[in-house]
């Protein structure tokens, strides 16, 4: 597997001490058990990837979580101990807190295990052989239009506003025909199937040397006033439904298989997509996973590869 499923939560209990705080870790220790997307990890552990506090809201941060001071909320802070701004905010005394902490912490896990999907072989003849391009914006663009999108200023570090038409090139550099597919990686933690678009095509074929175009029209989740997209392509030479990788946005309930455009069973599906499909899974076993490390199992790395860009969106 060429990224970590399961990742490590850490409970900070050695900070201030609002009042609470013992029974609201000792609620998250509870819900979290035999969750096989995250697991906790000893206090002292610098190996987390996510780390759960609890806090009072001060001046500060009053108008961060759009809450009154005094309020004492669960906070969930990255490696670096680094809030993860994520509202509304869940205060301790909420029905069913833990259980709604615990599954956003699940939400984040399968959305940085999709951002992090990459194909590391040094074997594969795929790698670098789809391209994604950003051409530029326009201000007023409706579909017909003349496509006359005008260059970023700075195309290393991609800003766009809302309501701009941003256009990206993706290019099959390879030798024969691709299927790609472009997922979008949203600031709302959603994560969306945007070509091709619809709950029926799976990919888009693309010839050797041709290049497709695609207009998407910016956006934020409402009440934000900036944010960032991912966007990210994969091109595989085989069939492959990367609609298992797709999600909601956060606290949202989980579409079933109809909504999602995947399959019921995993009968049929090539090592690609089973691998994709774990990433579906409301609790997996991963100790049953096939493809993690060390397993001989065949592994698809010859026949996929993915590229991306991210860009900064801002309500102006």
């Amino acid at each position: 597997m060429p990224v970590k499923l399961m990742k490590k939560v850490r409970l900070l209990k050695d900070t201030d001490t609002p009042a609470g705080r013992e029974k609201a870790l000792q609620a998250i220790e509870t819900a979290i058990q035999n969750n096989g997307w995250v697991k906790l990890i000893e206090e002292d552990s610098s190996t987390a990837d996510y780390q759960v506090d609890v806090k009072a809201i001060d001046a500060e941060n009053s108008n961060i979580y759009k809450l009154d001071e005094g309020e004492i909320i669960y906070e969930i802070c990255d490696r670096s101990v680094e809030p993860i701004i994520l509202r509304p905010a869940i205060k301790i005394n909420e029905p069913k807190a833990a259980t709604t902490i615990v599954k956003r912490l699940v939400h984040l896990t399968k959305y940085q295990a999709a951002e992090e999907l990459d194909n590391h072989s040094l074997n594969s003849e795929l790698k670098g052989k789809i391209e994604i391009e950003v051409l530029g914006t326009m201000d007023d663009f409706e579909d017909g239009d003349p496509i006359e999108p005008e260059p970023l200023a700075d195309s290393e570090n991609i800003t766009v506003n809302v309501g701009e038409v941003l256009f990206l090139k993706i290019r099959n550099k390879y030798h024969s025909n691709l299927n790609f597919t472009v997922l979008d990686l949203e600031s709302n933690w959603a994560i969306s199937q945007i070509e091709p678009y619809g709950a029926v095509s799976q990919f888009t074929p693309l010839d050797a040397g041709e290049d497709k175009l695609i207009a998407l029209r910016i956006a934020l989740p409402e009440g934000e006033e900036k944010g960032s997209d991912i966007y990210k392509v994969f091109a595989t030479k085989d069939a492959a439904n990367f609609r298992w990788l797709t999600l909601p946005s956060l606290d949202t309930p989980l579409p079933n298989t109809k909504e999602k455009g995947i399959p019921k069973t995993r009968a049929g599906l090539n090592y690609l997509e089973k691998m994709l499909a774990y990433f579906a899974e409301d609790n997996p076993d991963l100790k049953k996973n096939p493809f993690r490390s060390g397993n001989p199992i065949a592994f698809p790395s010859n026949n996929w590869t993915t590229t991306e860009i991210k860009i900064q969106v801002e309500n102006l």
